[in-house]
C-alpha cells in the first residue's frame, strides 16, 4: 500500500499536479477546463518483492508461498481509517501488477509453485544490483584500467553490473490476497527464513532462465553413483579452483539430476578419468559422450541468445572429457568460446553461468600457451565480472588470470600491432597487482619435501587453492613478459650475459610454479598450469636433479589424474634436453 496524491487525470498523463491552497481543481486541469477528480488516498499494488542488502550487495527479495498456504476471504468493499496518530509510513514494491480479483470472482486461484528452486544455493551470486567502486574495490579497478589491453574496446571494469537480461519471476498469489507486507528487516542469518507462510530468498537470475531437455529427479544406479561421487570429489575440483562457491562441486551435480545433458557430461568425464587412474571399463566414458553429444546437437543449435547456463557448464565438463582424451580435436572449446563470445552476459551474470566463463577462459589460455596461438576469447566481457566487486581471495586471482590472458592475447599476434606502451602498461599492471594483493597471497612456509631432498624444488605452502593458482599465474606472466618483450639488441658480452640472466630468470620462476603445486598437492588446478608451464619453460631445467623432479612430477600427475598429456610432455621435454646437451653443452 502507497500513498498516492495528485488527480486522476495528472497521475494517467503522467503530469505534476499542483493544488493551490483553497482551490477545488488543479492547475492542469483548470487549465484545460476539465473536471478535477481524486481518488482515494492510497492505491493497492501486488507486492512480489521487496529490496534488501546483504554483505553489501543489493537485491531482491522474492515472495513464494507454501503450497498449503491458508488464505483467508475478505470482503469486496473495505474502509481504512487514518491513522491518528501519524503513524503512516511510505513503503516501496519491487512490483506493481492490476488488482487481484474479488471474492466474488470465478476465476480459480493461481497454481503456487513449488519450492524446488528454493533448494538451489546458488542465490546470492546472481543478484542485479548497481553498486559503486571504492576501497579496496577501487585498486581492483586499478589494475583493470592499466591493462586494458588486448580488447576492441579498451574499457576498464564497470562501476555497475548490467541490467537483466530475465523478468522478473512472478510469484503466485491468492486472488482474493497480495502478499502480506514485510515490515521488519529480514533476518541475514539465513538464506531462507519463514514468516507468516512465505519464503524470502534471493532470486537468481540464472535459476530463472528456461533449462531446455530438463527432466524428473532421475534415480541412479550403483555404477553410476558411482561416478557421480567420482566427479565431486576428484573431477569438480580442476574447475572450482577460482571460484568461492564451488559451483561445479556443489551446484552442477544437483542440477544434473534434473538435467539430462549436464548428467551424461558428468558420467563421461567421470568414468574416462576412473578407466584411465583404475581398471574401470574404459567403454563406459565413450558410452556416455555418446548419449550426450545426441541430446546437446539439437539443443545447441537452437541456443544463442537463450542459452542455458547449464548447457554452458555441460560444455565445460566435455571439454575436461576433451582434454583428457587421446586425441584434443578442441571441438568443445570452439563451442564454449563461441557461447560465451556471443552471449556476453555469461562472464558477468554472477551464479553458475559466470564461474563457467571463468573455467572457458582458464581452458582456452591453456590451449593458447602450450600451442602459442592468439586468444579466441573476447577478454573485454570479463573485464565487466562483478565477481571483481567482492573483497576475497579469489576475485584477486581472477583478475591476474584475465591479466596473464591479456599478455597472451599481444603476445602471439604480429609484433608491429603491439606498442611500448602496450607491454610497460601490462607489466606495469602485473607489479601493482604483487604489490596490492592481500598477505593472504604470501607463502605460509618454504618445506623441504621429498623432491628438495635430491636438491632440487622446495615445497612451497600455501594458505588455499585460489592463493597458489594466483601466484601461479603471476610468475607465468612475469616468465612470458621476460621472454617476448622487445629489447634492445646487445652484441658480443653483453648479449651472452642478457641470455644467461633470461635462462636463470625462467629456471627461478618455473622452479616456483612446480614449487607451489609440490606444496600444495590437493590444488590440482595448479596441477594443470605447471604442466602447461613445462611445456612451454621446461626445457630451460639444466641440472639433472630439477629435470629429474620435473619427471617424476608428470608421472605422479598423470597416475593421480588419467592425464596422458603428462606422458607427452615428458617424451617433448626428454628430446629437448638430449638435442640442447648434445649440441650446446649444459
Amino acid at each position: 500500500m502507497a500513498p498516492r496524491s495528485g488527480c486522476q487525470r495528472c497521475r494517467d498523463r503522467h503530469l505534476r499536479c499542483i493544488t493551490n491552497e483553497g482551490a477545488t481543481s488543479c492547475e492542469q486541469c483548470a487549465k484545460n477546463k476539465c473536471e478535477c477528480t481524486r481518488a482515494g488516498r492510497f492505491k493497492f499494488k501486488l507486492v512480489r518483492s521487496v529490496p534488501q542488502r546483504r554483505h553489501g550487495d543489493t537485491g531482491k527479495v522474492f515472495f513464494v508461498y507454501s503450497p498449503t498456504q491458508t488464505w483467508v476471504n475478505t470482503p469486496a468493499a473495505v474502509d481504512f481509517v487514518t491513522d491518528p496518530c501519524g503513524l503512516e509510513e511510505e513503503t516501496e514494491s519491487a512490483a506493481s501488477s492490476p488488482v487481484s480479483p474479488r471474492s466474488g470472482s470465478t476465476e480459480s486461484p493461481l497454481p503456487c509453485t513449488p519450492l524446488a528452486n528454493l533448494q538451489d544455493p546458488d542465490f546470492h551470486d546472481n543478484i542485479h544490483a548497481e553498486l559503486s567502486l571504492g576501497g579496496e574495490e577501487a585498486a581492483i579497478e586499478g589494475l583493470l584500467d592499466l591493462s586494458n589491453l588486448g580488447s576492441n574496446n579498451g574499457g576498464g571494469l564497470r562501476s555497475q553490473w548490467h541490467a537483466p537480461h530475465t523478468e522478473d519471476r512472478e510469484s503466485p498469489s491468492h486472488p482474493n490476497q497480495a502478499p502480506p507486507f514485510v515490515q521488519s528487516e529480514i533476518s541475514g542469518n539465513s538464506p531462507l527464513d519463514i514468516s507468516n507462510g512465505a519464503s524470502f530468498s534471493f532470486q537468481s537470475p540464472a535459476s530463472q532462465t528456461s533449462t531446455p531437455s530438463r527432466c524428473s529427479s532421475v534415480q541412479l544406479s550403483g555404477r553410476e553413483a558411482i561416478l557421480l561421487r567420482n566427479y565431486i570429489e576428484n573431477i569438480s575440483p580442476w574447475a572450482d579452483a577460482g571460484d568461492p562457491r564451488n559451483h561445479f562441486g556443489t551446484i552442477v551435480p544437483q542440477r544434473a539430476m534434473q538435467h539430462p545433458i549436464l548428467l551424461r557430461a558428468i558420467f563421461a568425464v567421470s568414468a574416462q578419468n576412473m578407466s584411465r587412474v583404475s581398471t574401470y571399463d574404459e567403454r563406459e566414458g565413450p558410452h556416455y559422450y555418446s548419449e550426450c553429444i545426441s541430446l546437446l546437437i539439437p539443443t545447441i543449435s537452437q541456443v544463442e541468445e537463450d542459452c542455458d547456463e547449464n548447457i554452458l557448464a555441460a560444455t565445460v565438463i566435455l571439454r575436461m572429457y576433451e582434454e583428457t582424451s587421446v586425441e584434443d580435436t578442441r571441438c568443445h572449446l570452439l563451442g564454449s568460446t563461441r557461447l560465451v563470445n556471443s552471449i556476453t552476459r555469461f562472464s558477468s551474470s554472477g551464479g553458475l553461468g559466470e564461474a563457467a566463463s571463468w573455467v572457458i577462459l582458464r581452458q582456452v589460455i591453456y590451449i593458447s600457451l602450450v600451442s602459442k596461438e592468439p586468444m579466441s576469447i573476447q577478454l573485454e566481457n570479463y573485464e565487466q565480472s562483478h565477481s571483481f566487486l567482492k573483497q576475497d581471495d579469489y576475485s584477486w586471482t581472477n583478475i591476474m588470470v584475465l591479466l596473464f590472458a591479456k599478455v597472451l592475447s599481444i603476445v602471439f599476434i604480429p609484433q608491429e600491432n603491439v606498442s611500448a606502451a602496450d607491454w610497460l602498461g601490462l607489466e606495469a599492471a602485473i607489479e601493482k597487482w604483487n604489490v596490492s594483493r592481500p598477505d593472504t597471497f604470501n607463502q605460509l612456509s618454504v618445506h623441504e619435501g621429498a623432491f628438495a631432498k635430491q636438491g632440487a624444488f622446495p615445497e612451497i605452502w600455501m594458505l588455499g587453492a585460489s592463493n597458489v593458482v594466483g601466484v601461479q599465474y603471476y610468475h607465468l606472466a612475469k616468465l612470458f613478459i621476460q621472454d617476448y618483450k622487445p629489447v634492445v639488441a646487445r652484441t658480443g658480452f653483453d648479449f651472452l650475459k642478457a641470455i644467461r640472466e633470461k635462462e636463470n630468470f625462467v629456471n627461478a620462476n618455473v622452479g616456483i610454479i612446480l614449487g607451489l603445486a609440490l606444496g600444495n598437492p590437493k590444488v590440482q588446478n595448479g596441477w594443470f598450469t605447471t604442466s602447461h608451464t613445462l611445456s612451454a619453460y621446461g626445457c630451460y631445467l639444466r641440472r639433472p636433479e630439477e629435470r629429474q623432479v620435473a619427471l617424476e612430477f608428470l608421472r605422479d600427475m598423470q597416475k593421480a589424474m588419467g592425464w596422458n598429456n603428462c606422458q607427452v610432455v615428458a617424451s617433448l621435454l626428454q628430446e629437448q634436453w638430449v638435442a640442447l646437451d648434445g649440441n650446446y653443452g649444459r
